[in-house]
């Protein structure tokens, strides 16, 4: 496959894990992805979470980047993903409180910055706060909402990707030889195989077993010359913007989930997300983690933490940051204001919960 017009299929479509890849066991539950370039813009990759089956996605960039327009720009699997792994939280941990939730609905934007030049070699991206706005309606006490909110945000895996400060590694194979990188840290897994054959084997699964247009177009951007944002400014050889992508979820029914993705600057097109999620016996006994595990910052917190794991046996206590602590985290970490009927009242600095 050269091009996402050329191959006649969806935008997602689910896949049998593919046999052929041989992933390590990191005691974690991996997210794996195998991903080429296609013309142009466009991107292909196969997303297996670890499961008995995968997924192939495409993606591609609008007029900004002077391309085709025909599939999700990259950053909008990002916003989706994030709203997704935030309501899907929400959504386990309410249950297991016995807490009913209803019109839950998630506006969140993200920022990033480009400034530089890619011809000078000084060209440097950057994330920004992502700002996550939350209404629902509840019979529920606002305690007892903000708290499950509040779990839910420190819990939920994206959160930590842009809080935590995290040091990734590379491997670059150059015409089948490794090749060095230098200023960046090298990988110690084992050379992969080349994802080409296993992405030009792929076939869509029995369409009954998956939603249809899980990933569709929903509306064009409009092509305009000469302005902020417009056709062909981010190739530009001097850079220097703000990239804002806006993103409405909602809360289905059970683990069901939706939500339309713009990207309002540059301007772009709207894309509508859908997700769902299979339980598993696996997740009856899950427990809840939380993103770092904060040290307590005086022997009274360590007493208070201690005597709440003796007297709830099997729960997991969850110390809270001191403000010094709060204020030294990742500046990109998310910020979430709690409207409807829930108020964020003044969490205890720690207490025991267990999922």
């Amino acid at each position: 496959m050269t091009s996402i017009e050329s191959s006649g299929l969806p935008l997602v479509f689910k896949v049998e894990t593919p046999e052929d890849t041989a992933y390590p066991d990191l005691g974690e539950r991996p997210v794996h992805v195998l991903a080429r370039s296609l013309e142009g813009m466009q991107k292909e990759a196969v997303v297996d979470a670890g499961g008995s089956a995968a997924w192939r996605m495409v993606s591609d960039e609008g007029p900004y980047l002077e391309g085709t327009d025909l599939a999700p720009f990259p950053l909008a699997f990002f916003t989706a993903g994030m709203q997704f792994s935030f309501l899907a939280q929400l959504a386990r941990l309410s249950e297991r409180d016995g807490i009913a939730l209803r019109s839950v609905h998630l506006a969140q934007d993200n920022y990033y910055s480009m400034e530089g030049s890619f011809l000078r070699g000084d060209a440097e991206g950057g994330a920004l706060p992502a700002e996550l706005r939350l209404s629902l309606d509840s019979d529920a006490s606002s305690d007892a909402v903000a708290r499950v909110v509040w779990l839910a945000h420190r819990s939920f895996p994206a959160h930590a990707v842009m809080r935590d400060l995290l040091e990734n590694t590379f491997a670059l194979v150059l015409s089948g030889r490794p090749s060095p990188l230098e200023g960046l840290r090298p990988s110690s897994r084992a050379r992969t195989p080349d994802p080409r054959g296993i992405l030009e084997s792929l076939t869509p699964a029995d369409p009954a077993s998956y939603l249809p247009a899980a990933i569709e177009k929903i509306a064009a951007a409009q092509v305009v010359h000469g302005v902020e944002g417009g056709a062909g400014t981010s190739l530009h050889p001097e850079q220097k913007r703000t990239l804002h992508i806006h993103g409405e979820a909602r809360l289905l029914e059970g683990l069901r989930m939706e939500t339309t993705v713009q990207l309002f600057k540059p301007i772009g097109s709207t894309f509508r997300f859908q997700s769902d999620e299979a339980r598993t016996p696996a997740d009856e006994g899950r427990r809840l983690r939380l993103w770092p595990t904060f040290a307590p910052e005086s022997p009274s917190a360590t007493s208070r933490s201690s005597a709440a794991t003796r007297a709830s046996p099997g729960a997991l206590s969850i110390p809270m940051p001191s403000p010094s602590v709060r204020r030294s985290a990742n500046r990109a970490r998310p910020r979430t204001t709690l409207l409807g009927r829930a108020r964020v009242p003044s969490i205890p600095r720690s207490f025991s919960t267990a999922i």
